[in-house]
Parts: structure tokens; C-alpha cells; sequence
């Protein structure tokens, strides 16, 4: 009688087993219009290396449809290519079951079965595409206004820009606190909001549940906030130091003890959006400079750089202190800062610490003159 129980007993785990084996792993299957038989659909995933993407599982085409299984590491954002085809389809994927249709010449209108987080990617992506459709024909008309140069139209566009920036970012974030509980909802704050501020993003953090918490993207969200807690306004600024173009090293330090109020600028010689940001910036350290305003610029600048970094300074008229380490994004400053895009702002008072972040135009001015007066 024993032996039949632990033979029972060793069936059951085994069954559970197989079966918890078997849950972890996914299955896609699809039917798209076009595909030719023969023809390899592989799911790809694009790591560091951006250009060459591994192919994680594959199927053959047959009949317009196709088939493949494996288990994923993490729940992420995946494409899925057919042949040589171009277009390739975004999927967010977990280890589940799903079921693709669509064209193989259309692989970016695919729908997906199946994966509640590619719904909520979806759904995402939607609440975006209003903002996004608007951002574009105001770049349009304002790339057709620069050629005369009419400052009073593109400064009217801009400030519409501005505004739709500002929408958007409150939808966003609406967004991701309505959907608290999805695997999804760390990637889209990473990918999506530039610099989550820890005050707000935190306690959103701390009602994830374990799974979201332990998931790829949880734990780089704990590490992003973390990293930006150390320098929210209100903390002392990380002193850094790095070569000047003309090979002195300068430090933050040595800055802010001669300054009333001082600007970190984080840009690149590469950067558009910087390069447009800085004559605004040759304006307020024009404006302020007498009144013991001084700017330190770190530069996001490669190795190879070196020269365009030196150019750019120059064109720019941008006479005031500059600062890098030559290593791109692997920059010990912008890590240090947890800088993921540029043009970035800090403001640091007299007394070294951080008062302000991001601040463009007629709020920028506001808080120099306030910092000035105290």
C-alpha cells in the first residue's frame, strides 16, 4: 500500500512539474496574409547591441500561417519579422499563449490574442497617438516657418508644442497609475517619463506587486529611483570633476563656491534639441552672470567627439564652463545624475544644494531671479 502511495505521490509531482514547466514557456501561432510557404516569421529581440537583434524562436510559413514556441527570460518588447520583409510587428510578450493575424506586409497593424500586456501596450499606445498626431503637423509648420525666420510664429508653435508636451505627460501618467498592477507599467515609466520624480514615482513603486517588483523592468525602475532620490531637489549635488577642453579638470565644487546660483547644463555636440536649447541659455547667463549666476556644462560627447565638442562650444558662443569625460552615455556624471536624455537642467543654490530641475524659458528666469534675491 505504501509503495502504491509514493508511486502516486511521485506521479502527482512529476505532473506538476511538466505542467509548471510547461506554463513558463510561450506558444505563438498566426495566420498572415501574403506569407509565401517556406518562408522563416522569427521573433527577435533587440538587446545592447541594437542592429543585430537575436532571434529567440522561429516558424515556418504554411499556408499563410506559422507556429513557434520557447520561453522568454522576460516579459518585454519584441518584433516579429517575416523573411526579408522590412516592417517588422512590436509585440509585448509574456510566457503565454497568443495568436497573431494580420498582413506580412503590414506587420505593424497585427492584432494579438492572448497577452493581456501587449492589450495594455496597445491601449497605452493609443491614448498617445492624439498627442503624437498633433506634435508632428506643428513640426511641420514650424520646419516651413524657419526658412523666413518669423520669430512670432515660431515662438507660437513652440508654446503649442510646450502645451501638448504638458498634456501628454499628464495622460501618461494618468495612464500608468490606472494600470498600478501590470507587468507593463515599469517599462512605460522608464521609456516614457524622462525623469520620474521618486516623490511621486516611490509610492507608486511600493504598491507593485512582487511579480511586477522582480520582473526586468521593476528592478531597473528600482534602480533608476533609487539613483534620481539622491539628487531630487532639496538634496546636496554630487560634486563630479572632469577635463575642460583644454585639459584642466574642473569641478562642480569649484563652481558653485564662487556662484550665487549655478546651472548643470547635460548636453552633446549631437544633440539637436540641446543645440536649439542653447541660445536661450546664452540669454540667461548674458542676464544673470554679473549678478553671480555661472553655468558648468557636461558634455555627452564620445572620444571621437572630442572635436565637435570643441566646434560646437565655439558656433554656440557659449562662454562659460565646460566639462566632460568623453564617454557618451557611459559618462560617470550622467550616471551619477541618473541622466537618460538631454537637454537636461539643474539648478543648485550658493549653499550647493539642488533647487530646481528642467526649468526652460520665463520659468527658468523666475526661479534665477528668486534664487538671486534670497
Amino acid at each position: 500500500m505504501k509503495k502504491i502511495l509514493y508511486v502516486l505521490l511521485a506521479f502527482m509531482c512529476c505532473s506538476v512539474s511538466i505542467m509548471a514547466q510547461t506554463k513558463k514557456g510561450f506558444k505563438l501561432s498566426g495566420e498572415l496574409k501574403n506569407l509565401k510557404d517556406g518562408e522563416k516569421v522569427c521573433l527577435l529581440f533587440r538587446g545592447a547591441n541594437y542592429n543585430s537583434p537575436d532571434t529567440l524562436a522561429s516558424g515556418i510559413a504554411k499556408n499563410n500561417r506559422f507556429e513557434m514556441k520557447g520561453t522568454l527570460k522576460s516579459t518585454d518588447l519584441y518584433y516579429l519579422a517575416a523573411g526579408n520583409r522590412r516592417v517588422q510587428g512590436l509585440l509585448f510578450l509574456d510566457n503565454s499563449t497568443v495568436e497573431i493575424k494580420g498582413s506580412a506586409d503590414s506587420m505593424r497593424q497585427v492584432t494579438v490574442k492572448g497577452s493581456a500586456v501587449n492589450d495594455e501596450y496597445v491601449a497605452f499606445n493609443k491614448v498617445l497617438l492624439p498627442f503624437q498626431s498633433q506634435e508632428r503637423e506643428l513640426n511641420r509648420q514650424l520646419s516651413n516657418a524657419k526658412p523666413n525666420n518669423d520669430k512670432q510664429v515660431m515662438a507660437g508653435i513652440e508654446d503649442q508644442l510646450n502645451e501638448i508636451e504638458l498634456s501628454k505627460s499628464k495622460a501618461i501618467n494618468d495612464f500608468i497609475t490606472a494600470h498600478v498592477t501590470s507587468l507593463t507599467t515599469p517599462y512605460l515609466i522608464l521609456h516614457y517619463v524622462s525623469e520620474p520624480d521618486p516623490r511621486v514615482y516611490v509610492p507608486l513603486y511600493n504598491q507593485f506587486s512582487p511579480e511586477v517588483k522582480q520582473s526586468k523592468y521593476g528592478k531597473e525602475l528600482k534602480k533608476r529611483l533609487d539613483i534620481l532620490a539622491t539628487v531630487a531637489v532639496g538634496q546636496h549635488a554630487p560634486n563630479f570633476r572632469a577635463q575642460t577642453p583644454t585639459g584642466e579638470m574642473l569641478s562642480l565644487k569649484d563652481v558653485v563656491v564662487k556662484s550665487k546660483v549655478t546651472v548643470i547644463d547635460f548636453w552633446a555636440s549631437w544633440c539637436g534639441p540641446c543645440r536649439a536649447e542653447n541660445p536661450n541659455l546664452v540669454k540667461v547667463y548674458e542676464k544673470y552672470h554679473s549678478q553671480g549666476l555661472n553655468i558648468i556644462s557636461v558634455s555627452l560627447d564620445k572620444t571621437t567627439g572630442a572635436d565637435a565638442w570643441k566646434k560646437a562650444i565655439a558656433d554656440d558662443k557659449l562662454s562659460w564652463n565646460h566639462i566632460s569625460d568623453l564617454k557618451f552615455w557611459d559618462s560617470d556624471i550622467a550616471k551619477l545624475y541618473g541622466i537618460t536624455a538631454i537637454p537636461q537642467l539643474v539648478l543648485v543654490d550658493a549653499e550647493g544644494k539642488i533647487v530646481a530641475k528642467n526649468l526652460r524659458g520665463e520659468a527658468l528666469h523666475k526661479k534665477i531671479e528668486e534664487l538671486m534675491v534670497n
